[in-house]
């Protein structure tokens, strides 16, 4: 991978105390330039944190001041990444309607969901061309989506790399980024399905998963967005 990707990927998770993004780095640039940086990482986040002194334990707990309520008033710009699909050419076809359906249903819902604003795609169709930006290979090259995403620590797929999609949407300009990860499981014909939204500034995603079955994709796939779109509205802070 080119330098400048290796660079971005640094950037992105250099301050995070996740043991796992510096694994994953040294599992795509071994020899790479912050290899040694990204050891000593590992190291200090494998020991046990220490344990507070005796007497912090007796200090009284102050009372955190209130948050400051965000503004309810202003749409959530949001800009959709490209999708995962884990299938190893055996599901090619689903593949492909499983990509039409969800862009279907995204163009519906975000034209008529007055909480979002969509201003950047990956993908074409879901907007006009004047009001939404199409994602280019000069912010997302086909070599550089593999970094988009991380091995789940129980190895059954990928979830998104949060701290790297968080860096981009920054220099999108965006609030969110929505993106989907999906594997298929040709034995019970169905796509193991995870929609994402990454909250840009707060680095965390609210996440949702479901079975889509092969011969069911259009009614599923519809209904399992529109839910995931709804759950997302009533867990935000209001």
């Amino acid at each position: 991978l080119d330098s400048k990707y290796e660079t971005l990927f640094w950037e992105s998770i250099k301050d995070s105390n996740d043991k796992d993004m510096y694994v994953e780095y040294l599992s795509k640039f071994p020899n790479g330039m912050f290899a040694g940086l990204a050891k000593i990482k590992i190291q200090k986040l494998s020991k046990p944190a220490p344990k507070p002194p005796q007497e912090e334990k007796m200090q009284a707990k102050v009372a955190p001041a209130p948050a400051e309520k965000p503004k309810t008033d202003q749409r959530l710009k949001i800009a959709i990444f490209p999708w995962r699909y884990d299938d190893r050419g055996r599901s090619m076809g689903t593949r492909v309607k499983m990509e039409e359906e969800t862009i279907k249903v995204l163009k519906r819902l975000l034209s008529r969901n007055s909480s979002f604003d969509l201003v950047y795609s990956y993908y074409e169709g879901l907007g006009r061309k004047k009001d939404v930006k199409k994602i280019g290979e000069d912010v997302i090259t086909k070599e550089y989506q593999d970094d988009l995403w991380t091995r789940k620590k129980d190895l059954s797929g990928k979830r998104p790399n949060i701290l790297l999609i968080s860096q981009l949407g920054k220099q999108l300009e965006v609030d969110l980024v929505f993106t989907c990860y999906a594997i298929s499981n040709s034995a019970e014909f169905n796509w193991q399905t995870d929609l994402h939204l990454i909250n840009v500034k707060k680095s965390n995603a609210f996440s949702e998963s479901e079975k889509i079955g092969f011969r069911t994709i259009p009614n599923e796939m519809k209904s399992f967005t529109e839910r995931f779109f709804e759950n997302y509205d009533e867990q935000k802070p209001q």
